[in-house]
């Protein structure tokens, strides 16, 4: 009975373990690709930077910027940094499907439905957590005469450069009077190209933009890459490893039990759903423990953990149905001599 209790304890670590570990490693590899370029806020593959001789215009600028690439089918940033009354660094910020792994200690970041709402939406470094106010459970901060609801908090264990930075979303009455536009390239498109095209599109609208400045990180983001994917192939190997002797070795010890049953009459089906169920609960227990986990340490990878256990739970069911198949394929002999 005790080592029945072991077995199935054995089983639900195994679910737990495993996938989160898988997570954890995964989203600290994407983590540490942004802190290592975080100092100077070139996240792209490419950048550019665009300078407007009029601030006055910043927001038609940044709107025509964002409508402009919108177009060109391209998944890109485009930021404007102003430095406010406090010292603080005001960036407004808009994106295309998804910006890059920001270290967030609470609530979480911006995503597509946010930077293109018209409310005005806040992400605030932790040093600038001390100008918040709370009120209907949820925290606010004040730039000039307007409000913004704080939507999250970046931070890490050390001292960043967007500490002391507030993001604000591209549609928010947040006023840039900015005269410098940076345009992330996130995939591998021709930044010469796109920026000259663009000139021409704000020139046309009346716009006197230049661009001043253009980089192409390809190495420096590669690189991270590679390393990525080859840890991934190395965790993708382990995964199925430990999957496969956690589940034989449970199954082996349930083997007796297996065979008990199909003497006394029991059809093969119902073992097997039997032990479905069993990996299933496991499979379900196992997400909220992890959850939980990541809601104590404050890691905001809530998406990415269930994204892994929709795929672990499959796979370990089909080890568990296999294991179990070694087992009732033994023929009446084996299973009296195992008894």
């Amino acid at each position: 009975m005790i080592r029945k209790i072991k077995d199935n304890y054995l089983l639900l670590f195994t679910y737990i373990l495993i996938p989160l570990v898988f997570t954890v490693t995964f989203h600290h590899v994407s983590l540490a690709m942004t802190l290592s370029r975080i100092g100077n806020g070139e996240f792209g593959k490419s950048n550019a930077y665009l300078f407007c001789k009029d601030k006055y215009v910043s927001q038609n600028v940044f709107e025509i910027t964002m409508e402009f690439l919108s177009k060109e089918d391209v998944h890109f940033s485009v930021t404007s940094d102003r430095k406010d009354e406090n010292g603080y660094t005001v960036r407004k910020i808009y994106f295309k499907e998804k910006y890059v792994e920001l270290p967030i200690i609470d609530g979480r970041f911006f995503n597509k439905k946010d930077v293109k709402s018209k409310s005005n939406l806040a992400i605030i470094g932790k040093d600038v957590k001390g100008i918040c106010y709370k009120r209907d459970n949820k925290e606010y901060i004040r730039l000039g005469e307007e409000e913004y609801e704080v939507l999250g908090v970046i931070g890490y264990k050390t001292k960043l450069p967007l500490d002391n930075v507030i993001f604000v979303n591209a549609f928010s009455e947040y006023d840039l009077k900015s005269q410098i536009f940076q345009i992330d390239l996130f995939e591998g498109k021709d930044m010469d190209l796109m920026t000259e095209n663009l000139e021409l599109e704000l020139k046309r609208k009346g716009f006197e933009c230049e661009t001043i400045s253009k980089g192409y990180t390809y190495v420096e983001y590669l690189l991270p890459l590679l390393a990525n994917g080859k840890l991934f192939c190395y965790l993708l190997a382990c995964f199925f490893i430990t999957i496969s002797l956690a589940l034989a070795f449970w199954i082996n010890a349930e083997e007796k039990e297996i065979s008990i049953k199909r003497l006394e009459g029991c059809r093969d089906s119902r073992i097997y759903l039997e032990y479905i169920k069993k990996g299933l609960t496991a499979g379900i227990v196992a997400i909220c423990i992890g959850l939980v986990y990541c809601k104590i340490n404050m890691m905001y990878i809530n998406g990415l953990l269930i994204w892994v256990y929709l795929l672990y739970i499959p796979i370990s069911l089909l080890v568990l149905i296999l294991s179990v198949r070694r087992v009732v394929n033994k023929s009446l002999v084996e299973m009296i001599n195992q008894c």
